[in-house]
């Protein structure tokens, strides 16, 4: 997952030959912000500076002018037209919720609609999703597995990742799994170190479904 840091030192600790590397991050934290689009001819992009690190959380729809994203600001930013912090209620789940990335990333999939919302009505169904998956998060059928097989840029074999759905797939299934940048993508249970029983087992059960007004 791509991120950039500003204003920071590198700290270096040399091992004979291999190094530890520990950035020191000063001026700069992470934000939860709705930001909006800016366009150029078809293509947009988020409305910030060039140097600042961003991961796109959630769209309120696919027509929407603003999204969801996690910034990583200077200490002293003021809000601006283009980028808003989000409220702070909404901001404690966020951070909740990256302790737990299936809540983000199954709540990133329930928006994507055509109607627009505004950041009022898109903050309030924010609230109620995200206490939703955390407070059943005990429920879930969820487990981490690890990749045997790498797809660079896309999931690294060693890793563990958070499986969150199982699809028959002739002749076995896929498996939706969690991405670093909080996305659920599908692919063979043959790219993990998990079996078909244990699959079964967990995902067979009928869970209980979220409730949204």
């Amino acid at each position: 997952m791509w991120r950039v840091r500003c204003m920071r030192d590198l700290l270096v600790l040399d091992f004979g030959g291999w190094a530890v590397l520990r950035i020191i991050q000063k001026d700069c934290k992470f934000m939860f912000c709705f930001v909006s689009w800016q366009y150029e001819g078809e293509a947009k992009s988020p409305a910030v500076a060039d140097e600042i690190g961003y991961v796109l959380l959630a769209e309120p729809s696919y027509t929407s002018e603003y999204a969801l994203l996690e910034c990583d600001l200077p200490y002293d930013f003021s809000d601006t037209a283009q980028i808003q912090r989000v409220p702070e209620q909404l901001a404690d789940l966020l951070e909740s919720a990256k302790r737990f990335p299936p809540a983000l990333a199954i709540m990133r999939d329930e928006f994507g609609g055509t109607e627009p919302l505004s950041r009022e009505v898109f903050t309030t169904q924010l609230i109620e999703r995200l206490h939703w998956h955390l407070q059943n998060q005990r429920r879930q059928p969820f487990l981490l597995a690890n990749a045997i097989i790498t797809e660079l840029g896309y999931k690294y074999a060693g890793r563990y990742y958070w499986i969150v759905g199982v699809h028959p797939y002739s002749p076995s299934y896929l498996v939706g799994w969690v991405s670093d940048d909080y996305h659920v993508y599908h692919d063979p249970i043959e790219h993990f170190d998990i079996t078909v029983t244990e699959l079964e087992t967990r995902f067979l059960q009928k869970q209980p479904e979220p409730t949204h007004s």
